[in-house]
């Protein structure tokens, strides 16, 4: 008997178009639902169009209940929304309030978003809660559906206060209302005698050690322990000594943890700056975007590496590094060899601009497609038409995907104010998006 069920399980995972469509057992016993549950879950994330055929068909069944019906236009309508498949807020409306959650109340407003109904839109926002609403994200939003929906002025007071802030949400609301930036530079305030006390403790002195004889990995695991119990004043202090040091990384953690994200000096160090600014000449980039994209992979340490396996400040994948190695005599011995700076650099803002060169030129995209591969990129693109970039963004399937592309643009923006220059505006790095034709 227990084999039989695992057997179920299996065809299921399989083939769930099939197995879901000839269902031979009743559905309503826990196994039973956790299988057709699966079943679901699992073609929905690659065929929304033939998980409804499927669903409808095993719907007619008495036994259901009605949180088996939630759970598939749960399901349904959520993996359409990140597909992009316009069903999606149809599915979604079908819930009942009490089966709504956050990640439904939001998708079934971005999915109206998607498909540019503004009306839809309007009402999609109101099912927010107020805590959701006063998230800058949903303050940002609710203005852009006010003006759509013929209310400028209760749309300016918002794009008004939220641009009072330096964050992507601010930058795009100044852009609705032709505010200048908001950068609030204030310079880390610690004092010289909280900074002598703590630069002196055993703990800091090792850290300090470890750090300049090059053993990185446990030098960060030295001030991780060291700054572990710090209050306030102390992290502020110990961000001091970071910055004092050249330790960036820990600098840029560490003042992050004390609260204070206004010393952009700290915060958004100007590293490589002469070897950046020669690749930026040669492949016709920009020096701040470069900057943005080393600052959200690896806040400048040298020998970055992710789960994934990419290495060095730009992250790079060894295999994309070689390919793009190749196209400029650049041959790399071994992978550790992307942890030198002029390397990585080089093969990193090659590869920017080949992913520029794709697409056209649009920053947004070429963004994107450098946190998540070019191929998946071109399957977000809409079908037809285009959408305003503001949208696409907000509705990129992977949230790691999503946030970076935000930080890599405001970074962008904070980035020609540290150098010295008039912030490009968001609105100019990113164009609209059009569709894939």
């Amino acid at each position: 008997e227990e084999q039989l069920w695992v057997q179920r399980w299996q065809n299921m995972h399989s083939q769930p178009q099939q197995e879901l469509s000839k269902l031979s057992y009743p559905p309503n016993t826990p196994r039973a639902r956790a299988i057709w549950q699966h079943g679901i879950d699992r073609l929905s994330r690659t065929d929304v169009e033939q998980t409804i055929d499927a669903w409808l068909k095993l719907a007619q069944r008495d036994e259901l209940i009605e949180s088996d019906h939630n759970y598939a236009r749960r399901q349904i309508g959520l993996h359409a929304a990140w597909q992009h498949n316009p069903v999606a807020a149809q599915w979604l409306d079908q819930l009942p309030p009490e089966a709504s959650d956050p990640l439904v109340r939001q998708w079934r407003l971005l999915s109206t978003l998607r498909s540019q109904d503004w009306v839809a839109a309007e009402r999609a926002i109101a099912t927010l809660s107020p805590e959701e609403l006063d998230e800058n994200k949903w303050l940002y939003w609710k203005a852009r559906i006010l003006s759509k929906n013929g209310d400028p002025e209760a749309a300016r007071e918002i794009f008004q206060e939220l641009a009072k802030s330096r964050h992507y949400y601010g930058f795009l609301a100044a852009d609705q209302i032709d505010y200048p930036y908001y950068m609030g530079h204030t310079a880390l305030n610690a004092s010289a005698d909280d900074v002598h006390r703590l630069e002196n403790r055993l703990s800091m002195i090792t850290a300090r050690e470890l750090y300049h004889i090059g053993e990185m990995d446990t030098a960060r695991s030295q001030w991780d322990w060291a700054t572990r119990n710090l209050n306030e004043i102390e992290l502020r202090a110990a961000a001091a000594i970071a910055y004092r040091w050249q330790w960036h990384d820990r600098a840029i953690i560490t003042v992050t943890r004390a609260g204070h994200r206004d010393d952009l000096e700290l915060r958004f160090p100007l590293l490589y700056q002469e070897l950046i600014q020669t690749n930026a000449n040669v492949r016709n980039l920009d020096v701040a975007s470069i900057f943005g994209v080393i600052r959200q992979e690896s806040a400048f340490v040298v020998d970055a590496r992710s789960g994934a396996g990419a290495l060095g400040l730009m992250q790079l994948m060894p295999q994309t590094a070689r390919l793009e190695g190749r196209k400029h005599e650049l041959e790399l011995s071994s992978d550790r060899e992307l942890f030198d700076p002029r390397k990585n650099i080089t093969l990193g803002t090659g590869y920017l601009r080949t992913l520029l060169d794709r697409f056209g030129g649009n920053l947004v995209l070429a963004t994107a497609s450098y946190n998540a591969g070019p191929n998946r990129v071109q399957q977000w693109l809409p079908q037809g038409g285009t959408i305003d970039a503001d949208v696409w963004v907000e509705t990129i399937p992977f949230s790691e995907t999503r946030n970076f592309v935000k930080n890599v643009l405001a970074f962008s923006a904070v980035y020609d104010y540290r150098l010295g220059k008039k912030p490009k505006r968001l609105r100019e790095r990113m164009p609209p998006i059009h569709s894939a034709g």
